[in-house]
């Protein structure tokens, strides 16, 4: 997954959680700085804070594995949701 769209992806599901940067920062254990930049796109991110975002903001991982629609809609979390539960064909 590109850093754009991780970074939207942390947003909105740190907004969704009633998150601030800062309270966020304070859980993963970076600089309320280090989160504004990796959801803005303009920072990659460790391994390490990778699972430790995902975890506070209970994101699977599994999803950050691959980016299957290849843009980043606007608000990325219901469709990364959708992923999990494809239609079925009757």
């Amino acid at each position: 997954m590109d850093p754009a769209r991780f970074g939207q992806l942390v947003e909105s599901a740190r907004k969704r959680k009633g998150l601030t940067q800062a309270e966020l920062a304070r859980v993963v254990g970076v600089q309320p700085p280090q989160i504004s930049r990796i959801e803005s796109g303009s920072k990659g991110v460790s391994t390490e804070t990778l699972v430790a975002i995902a975890e506070a903001l209970d994101i699977d991982l599994n999803l950050l594995k691959s980016d299957p629609l290849g843009e980043a809609p606007t608000d990325p979390y219901p469709d990364l949701l959708a992923d999990l539960d494809p239609p079925t064909v009757a």
